[in-house]
């Protein structure tokens, strides 16, 4: 209705795109999807048996785990044993940025000084790293379904889908030799990070020319995106 309302007062056609109404595509009933559900669950499954998770359990209680064993093995190390109030207050500061449990509160509360140290150097230092390479698996694995399902749906609204996937691929080809010539160290690490993602679900040939598909699934609305979170990440580097 609100398409119609648009076009009708002659604004529907705009300078870079035009506004119309939902796409819906089609996925073709020849491609077999079920025989490879069980590769991805299987995927899904090896991940969550690494901390013994319960079917509704969420991946906030994956990050949490991964937090509790990390802080607890590092303790073990440090010869340092670790109070549980200590351990409960650095998973959540770790696994969800709750600045709450502040570094002086830190300070106060450790007394060992070589454990002190650790925590200190790798909350500054690798903490953020380490957040990123623990949701990857769980990146790659959407990102990898949503390539899957993209690359065998029709109905683009791209007018030459072909010419649309090419110019992207030149893009992001274009874009790595650039940042990769511009010497800038964090921009390098962050284009590896995401080539690594895009890598995993096939590289160039997993683009498509749509962000993703949205759907609704038990009357909630879920997207997936595939190749573009991964080539956006890229082609954003150009600009900040």
């Amino acid at each position: 209705m609100m398409a119609g309302m648009i076009k009708q007062v002659n604004q529907n056609v705009q300078k870079h795109y035009t506004i119309g109404k939902p796409q819906f595509l089609t996925i073709p009933k020849v491609q077999d999807f079920g025989k490879k559900k069980n590769t991805y669950l299987n995927r899904l499954k090896k991940l969550q048996n690494q901390y013994k998770l319960k079917d509704n359990d969420t991946l906030s209680k994956y990050h949490q785990s991964f937090w509790e064993e990390f802080i607890f093995n590092a303790s073990k190390q440090h010869k340092y044993k670790i109070p549980n109030k200590i351990l409960i207050n650095l998973t959540r500061r770790w696994a969800f940025s709750d600045k709450s449990y502040k570094i002086s509160t830190i300070k106060k509360d450790i007394k060992d000084k070589k454990f002190l140290d650790w925590v200190l150097s790798y909350d500054k230092n690798d903490h953020q790293k380490q957040i990123k390479n623990n949701m990857k698996p769980f990146e790659v694995l959407f990102f990898d379904v949503g390539a899957e399902i993209l690359k065998n749906v029709s109905g683009y609204l791209a007018a030459s889908p072909k010419k649309a996937v090419q110019k992207v691929r030149k893009n992001v080809i274009a874009a790595i030799s650039k940042i990769g010539k511009g010497g800038d160290i964090k921009k390098i690490q962050t284009l590896v990070h995401q080539l690594e993602k895009l890598e995993a679900i096939g590289g160039l040939s997993s683009i498509v020319p749509s962000e993703g598909i949205v759907f609704k699934y038990k009357g909630k609305t879920y997207k997936f995106t595939g190749a573009f979170a991964p080539v956006n990440q890229i082609l954003g580097l150009l600009h900040f």
